[in-house]
């Protein structure tokens, strides 16, 4: 007896979405009384971009920058919050007692309005403001009770971060007698957002609650998202970053949309081309929270049934595009995977569908109206993963977790094919077609291209095994709240901004600043030693060790931290010889036979390593 689940119903269709499947693919509806209490949802994806100041702005200066912050709340309501208020800033050393702030920040400003960046800027200020603070460098020891004054500048916009770093590196006329002064900046290296979620102690992948009475809702006419809810937060200072403990280490019920797409080149030889060969299926399952909801097909020609999966057969290619683009805006998924879908399903698709000229436009796949997917070449290099060449895809709002990538990234494995690798994890392996006969069963019945649908669908459903397999949206979402950078850094950058968003928290809290350090052009680090093994053969078993962690234990066991370097001449100075022993303050360091004492436990247990 057949005790498979029924087939859905299949459909025919020459465009668009049946409207009872919409009905029943769309998320729930929001809650009536949901905008009439606090609002607290697990953060996806943030980003920031400029426009003209709203009413509800409390900046007024022709340009500002704006937060954007998408998430999902518990109920599984997708949302999008515009957070006003918070500029870009970096810092600065005083040159002496005779530069005041206004000096300074018209002497900036006007080496501002100079540069390339300000040309065509609405702003009326470059420079807001610039205030005196008392701070410390973390960079190197340099001697007891060295905090000293430094300015805070705030600029308008984040471009202006790296103009100024550059302008204040070169020099500005600012001391006496308009005498150039230059020097080296401090944390004018900081993405935007992620200085935000830093300064406002907001971990990625976090909840942040809005209380009552800190947004209004967008009304329809305004909105500038496809999110079921859209807010304008007036002021960022009430917003509540909540850390992971207790209710708050749930996860929300992401919904997450793995796929993979079937083309065939011309003459079935060869590998496909977008501007030539066609896409004739599309294959594409929901999973929500933990709950997989549904299994669709999309197939250029007819098909026969597929049990628990609905089939939607098209006469023409454009329309299964377009029902294909009309399906992610209104499924609307926070997570979007597959297997090589940054750099061979996204880009085939956005390049197929711009040759076909596909009406509405293929290329809005983001939470933002009116804003295309554009693709664009990146290069990733890092010593632990070395270089690699990716597609850089912009799909605003939507996490795209690329389980090729992860997999790269996460295992050491002879093949990452999604065979090999599903036979690692899954112990299964995808359906039996090879790639030479798809051309054949596309041109032959409804049986044979339904033998390829199911391994399309086969396709699309492993990546999403794998990621609950290897539970990788729970690790990665750990990862990004410890770290605390969002989640989409933790795949597209390497280990350094992990690093550094710890590090900026740690020294923020305890008055240290952080200089932008130049980098050294050519310039190569040695590596450890590696002794050349005696080859040979041996009777007795060898044990082969390797030290877990072994550069963070290193520093560890010798107390090493950037804040207790003492460079030569601060140890001449200070009359420092070897083997001497002080006391630091907070920080404490062991380095070239100089101890200091250690006074704060938690530094030497917390993030500086």
């Amino acid at each position: 007896m057949d005790l498979s689940p029924p087939a859905v119903k299949r459909l025919r269709t020459c465009g668009g979405l049946d409207p009872s499947l919409a009905e029943e693919w769309k998320r729930k509806p929001v809650p009536a009384d949901a905008l009439t209490k606090s609002l607290a949802f697990m953060q996806v994806d943030v980003d920031n971009y400029s426009a003209a100041p709203r009413a509800c702005d409390p900046i007024q200066n022709g340009e500002v920058p704006v937060i954007r912050m998408f998430g999902v709340t518990a109920t599984g309501n997708s949302l999008m919050c515009h957070i006003h208020g918070f500029l870009p800033y970096f810092y600065c050393p005083r040159p002496d007692q005779t530069v005041d702030c206004e000096r300074f920040q018209t002497r900036l400003e006007s080496a501002l309005r100079g540069s390339q960046t300000a040309s065509g800027s609405r702003c009326k200020q470059l420079v807001t403001s610039v205030e005196i603070v008392v701070r410390e460098n973390l960079m190197g020891w340099t001697g007891r009770n060295t905090a000293s004054e430094y300015f805070r500048v705030t600029v308008a916009l984040p471009k202006f971060i790296s103009t100024s770093r550059g302008v204040l590196e070169r020099g500005i006329p600012v001391l006496q007698g308009d005498a150039l002064w230059n020097c080296t900046t401090f944390e004018t290296n900081i993405p935007y957002p992620l200085r935000f979620m830093i300064d406002n102690d907001i971990g990625g992948g976090s909840w942040v609650e809005l209380p009552a009475g800190s947004y209004t809702s967008r009304t329809d006419s305004d909105r500038v998202s496809t999110c079921q809810i859209e807010v304008d937060v007036q002021d960022y200072r009430q917003i509540i970053g909540h850390m992971a403990e207790g209710d708050w280490m749930a996860l929300a019920p992401l919904r997450v949309v793995s796929f993979d797409i079937e083309c065939v080149s011309e003459h079935g030889k060869g590998f496909p081309t977008p501007d030539v060969a066609p896409v004739i299926q599309i294959a594409a399952v929901m999973q929500e929270g933990t709950e997989q909801k549904h299994k669709v097909v999309w197939t250029l020609d007819t098909c026969a049934d597929i049990a628990d999966a609905t089939v939607v057969s098209f006469q023409s290619e454009k329309d299964l595009l377009s029902s294909f683009q009309q399906y992610m805006v209104l499924v609307d998924p926070d997570v979007v995977t597959g297997y090589n879908i940054i750099n061979f399903d996204f880009p085939y698709l956005l390049d197929r569908s711009a040759h076909l000229k596909v009406h509405p436009p293929f290329e809005y796949l983001g939470r933002l109206r009116g804003v295309a997917s554009k693709v664009k070449d990146s290069v990733f290099e890092s010593r632990a993963l070395g270089r690699r060449e990716n597609k850089d895809i912009n799909i605003e709002g939507r996490v795209q977790f690329d389980m090729l990538i992860v997999m790269q990234r996460e295992h050491k494995l002879r093949s990452y094919s999604l065979n090999a690798v599903s036979a690692e994890f899954l112990g299964e392996q995808k359906e039996d077609v090879h790639y030479s006969i798809i051309g054949d069963l596309q041109k032959g019945t409804p049986e044979t291209r339904k033998r390829l649908a199911v391994y399309c669908l086969k396709d699309a459903l492993l990546p999403l095994r794998l990621m609950n397999k290897l539970v990788c949206m729970y690790n990665y979402t750990e990862m990004a709240r410890v770290t605390g950078v969002p989640i989409n850094y933790l795949l597209t950058r390497g280990q350094m901004i992990k690093v550094a968003s710890q590090l900026f928290r740690k020294a923020r809290s305890h008055g240290y600043v952080i200089p932008a350090q130049k980098s050294s052009p050519g310039g190569e680090y040695e590596g450890a030693t590696v002794l050349d093994p005696s080859t040979g053969f041996y009777q007795n078993p060898i044990a082969t060790l390797d030290f877990a962690s072994l550069y963070p234990s290193i520093m560890q066991a010798h107390n090493l931290c950037y804040s207790t370097l003492v460079q030569p001449s601060v140890a001449q100075r200070e009359n420092l010889t070897e083997g001497d022993e002080g006391d630091v303050g907070s920080a404490v360091l062991v380095l070239n036979g100089m101890r200091f004492t250690v006074r704060s436990p938690e530094l030497l247990a917390g993030t500086y390593l």
